[in-house]
């Protein structure tokens, strides 16, 4: 595997697989590496004419099938056969943000050369890609960002009004339904596209038709407000209608490499599920409103926590959330503990006079 969030992620280690005529197995040795926004591949055929040689692209899949012939004639005394001969193949799977249709091939010295450039999907068409900073996105998240260039900023207002296309990926609560209102639209400049893909209670149809109608807006949408519920249904729309529209169902980026991106998400859930870890949820919360904290600072030692936790049952306080930090080496640890009430001086006392706590604080609410 290459970098894990490079469009070269699923590159597969460069496995080669040989089958030959004669000889046994022989390995093709490869090298890729990336320069600037190409993959190189350098793959050794020695011996290989460009008659003999094939290249392939399907499904993402890159083939490289080659043949060496004995060069030797039928009468010729042989004394050594050393060199593997007969048909080597090698296969890479390509990563989804790499052009397999634009692939630059030449055979040169015995060494077969590759340029296989990156997706202009996978550079954003050249587009400067911003989006709205927010503190609770974790770890793994921020760094997702960082790989592929998005320009965070603090404010709403801010992105839109550098805005030349706006995108909405967002799911459907009661904070987003309307979003895209006529004060959401005022902001943009006239001739901004609006891409949604999300939901269609986000956008307020009748202000979006106003922008289209009036300040030569266009948009792409793939929801609408009143779509049928079932997989049949009467559907009328004058938002799909209005020729400044272009729409599509919901499934229509259902292609093969979305299928196989599908794929390998689900695995990654799945496998973060394992590790009790949650990824991709629309309803988690990362940081609960108006919620009191707890810092109890103890030693790593079995059922302390179990005896922090049963005395806040008994106290009525609900646990949101909770972490707890082991130091290494040290035997000591801290778990800080988000409730839905407020521990009183009685309660905290209680939790002080657990064997194995070392101090017990209640920093106050901690605002999300």
């Amino acid at each position: 595997m290459l970098f894990q969030n490079d469009p070269f992620r699923d590159l597969d280690a460069l496995v080669g697989r040989l089958n030959a005529r004669a000889g046994g197995s022989h390995v093709m040795p490869m090298d890729a590496y990336r320069r600037d926004e190409d993959l190189w591949v350098h793959v050794d055929l020695p011996g290989v004419s460009p008659d003999n040689l094939d290249i392939n692209v399907e499904r993402n899949v890159l083939t490289i099938s080659a043949e060496r012939n004995w060069p030797n004639q039928v009468d010729d005394r042989n004394y050594l056969a050393e060199r593997p001969r007969g048909e080597f193949r090698r296969q890479v799977h390509l990563g989804d943000g790499l052009d397999g249709e634009a692939i630059e091939a030449n055979l040169d010295g015995g060494v077969l050369t590759l340029r296989i450039p990156v997706a202009e999907r996978a550079k954003a068409f050249g587009l400067v890609v911003a989006a709205l900073r927010k503190d609770s996105r974790n770890a793994e998240t921020q760094a997702q960002i960082r790989a592929v260039g998005i320009r965070l900023v603090d404010s709403l207002d801010e992105l839109l009004a550098e805005a030349d296309v706006v995108s909405l990926h967002v799911p459907k609560s009661p904070d987003t339904v309307g979003l895209v209102d006529a004060e959401f639209l005022a902001k943009l400049r006239d001739g901004t596209i609006i891409l949604n893909t999300s939901r269609g209670q986000v956008v307020d149809e009748g202000a979006l038709i106003d922008a289209l109608d009036n300040r030569s807006m266009r948009a792409g949408l793939d929801v609408f407000a009143n779509e049928p519920k079932s997989g049949t249904g009467k559907f009328e729309s004058a938002l799909a209608r209005h020729p400044r529209v272009v729409g599509t169902h919901h499934v229509g980026a259902s292609t093969t490499q979305a299928q196989e991106a599908v794929a390998d998400g689900t695995i990654k859930v799945i496998e973060a599920y394992a590790d009790g870890r949650v990824r991709n949820c629309v309803n988690i919360s990362e940081a609960p409103p108006s919620i009191n904290r707890i810092v109890v600072r103890h030693l790593d030692r079995v059922g302390v926590l179990a005896a922090v936790l049963a005395v806040l049952r008994s106290s009525g306080l609900n646990v949101q959330q909770m972490q707890n930090q082991v130091f290494s080496d040290l035997g000591a640890a801290v778990a800080t503990i988000n409730i839905s009430g407020v521990a009183d001086a009685a309660t905290l006392e209680e939790l002080s006079n657990i064997s194995d706590v070392l101090a017990v604080s209640s920093p106050g609410p901690r605002n999300g």
